[in-house]
């Protein structure tokens, strides 16, 4: 017996069809120019994270048929908002997964989210750096930078030349050591400052960071940290998943169907998609895999070219897990140094892995000037991911519903492998009518990259032939080698 539901759906033979013209294909705000094809297409989408949603939202708008299947009982991906139960009397929300952006990088996102209405504030931008035993401490933000004057030198520096130097071609292949040390940084400011942060920023696990991209890092330090620029830190108000829910909805909206709870194989070949699931099997024009590169090559049980197999088995991925508690020993022992982020630097360089950043959620999601978003005097509760020793049992928080909140996810390391899997993928795209999208095909995999992700793979869908601003060139003009995304934010 299927255990799959809909959202906000029947089952697909008696889903309400929306005719154009109706309400539900008025041009929205978020609506681009494209101009949707004569042709009916029926596309479908396997996985609802913000990538998949949003590939959705770029085809129903230009009026395709769009389904989504989803293996999970829930939507949004390693977008993961819970209820905990801080105390008898309290009970706040916590992010398990992504929890906060740079409007100032984020175009299209923020111009989504004011569309459908989502608010987001201010957080406090202050990070801590210590080892387990508290023998090596500093602070860095506005009102208590601690940092040696030399490491602060190095740090300032890299922040200024690093993001134009991404924008250079001559970089492209460069792991993080071989820039520091090309560029002449000392073996501390790796040790005590970069190589932990990149190390909290979850792309490693079981290799160290100095053998990461050097281009795949500083996407995430362009666009979410702000560096080379002006950040403008935000926390979506009660949690990531709320922007994902009305994303859902607005998709839903256009005629989007969505089904969680749903095991879905591809078989392609030439002449289309056929979708099985334990409810039957139905064709589509073309499926979407919004998933993990190694959870496609799991699902697509016909129609992956040799291609395709080279390209995806290239993206590795680490085992994660985020546990919101109330354990101050993952925190610095100095009370007074404890800040938004508490990234820790390992006593030894060889046991740089996994990494350990702990949010002190009292300062990170909350507005001291609006008292139904203060929690700053509550009781400090935390959301630590893989952390560096045991949290016993009696301090792990629980959700509303009496569970442990704890979430376990993938990502994918953002290796030098992973930058050239990258570069590949446009040559696989569309084969046998299989397309892929998500975090892991775009730079760092934020949320404004996985937007672009989306954008471009509708339009290969649709036959919408606009020049590629999406992507890295390796055109002779290298003021144009960079994603013009990433440009702009550079170069503002």
């Amino acid at each position: 017996m299927s255990t799959s539901r809909s959202i906000g759906h029947t089952k697909p033979e008696q889903s309400t069809r929306y005719p154009q013209g109706s309400q539900a294909h008025r041009r929205s705000p978020l609506e681009n120019d494209a101009v949707s094809s004569v042709i009916p297409m029926k596309v479908a989408i396997i996985g609802s994270g913000v990538s998949g949603l949003l590939v959705a939202y770029h085809l129903s708008q230009a009026g395709k048929d769009v389904t989504i299947f989803e293996k999970s009982d829930r939507i949004g991906g390693c977008a993961q908002t819970v209820q905990v139960r801080i105390n008898q009397d309290t009970v706040r929300w916590v992010d398990l997964g992504v929890n906060d952006f740079n409007a100032a990088a984020y175009k299209h996102i923020v111009k989504m989210l004011d569309a459908l209405g989502v608010p987001y504030k201010d957080l406090e931008d202050s990070t801590a750096f210590s080892t387990l035993d508290g023998s090596y401490a500093y602070t860095i933000d506005p009102l208590s930078n601690t940092m040696s004057k030399s490491l602060n030198e190095e740090y300032e520096r890299f922040k200024r030349e690093a993001p134009q130097d991404v924008l250079n071609p001559l970089y492209q292949n460069y792991s993080v050591a071989r820039y520091l040390e090309g560029k002449g940084y000392s073996q501390d400011f790796g040790r005590y400052n970069l190589y932990p942060r990149i190390n909290g920023m979850y792309f490693v696990h079981d290799t160290t960071p100095e053998t990461m991209s050097f281009r795949g890092i500083m996407h995430y330090y362009s666009m979410q940290e702000g560096f080379g620029g002006t950040p403008e830190r935000k926390y979506f108000v009660g949690g990531s998943s709320r922007w994902i829910e009305a994303l859902a909805q607005k998709v839903q909206f256009l005629g989007t169907k969505i089904y969680t709870n749903v095991s879905a194989k591809v078989f392609a070949d030439s002449h289309g998609v056929t979708i099985h699931t334990p409810d039957g099997d139905e064709h589509y024009d073309a499926v979407v895999m919004a998933c993990h590169a190694t959870t496609a090559l799991r699902v697509i049980q016909q129609g992956i070219t040799q291609d395709m197999v080279k390209v995806l088995g290239a993206f590795h991925y680490c085992n994660s897990v985020a546990i919101a508690h109330t354990y101050t020993p993952l925190l610095p022992p100095d009370v007074n140094s404890w800040r938004t982020y508490n990234i820790l630097i390992h006593d030894r360089f060889a046991q740089l892995r996994p990494y350990t950043i702990s949010y002190v959620c009292n300062r990170h999601q909350n507005d001291a000037a609006e008292p139904a978003y203060n929690y700053f005097e509550t009781p400090k509760f935390f959301v630590t991911l893989n952390p560096s020793i045991a949290i016993p049992d009696r301090y792990v928080l629980h959700t509303t519903d009496g569970k442990p909140a704890i979430a376990h996810f993938p990502h994918n390391v953002v290796s030098l492998a992973t930058i050239a899997a990258q570069a590949k993928l446009p040559e696989v795209q569309g084969q046998n009518s299989i397309y892929f999208t998500g975090g892991w095909t775009k730079g760092a995999g934020l949320h404004e990259e996985c937007w672009h992700s989306a954008q471009n793979i509708a339009n290969l869908i649709l036959g919408i032939n606009v020049e590629d601003e999406h992507s890295y060139n390796t055109a002779a003009d290298a003021s144009q080698y960079a994603p013009k995304y990433l440009r702009d934010v550079v170069c503002q």
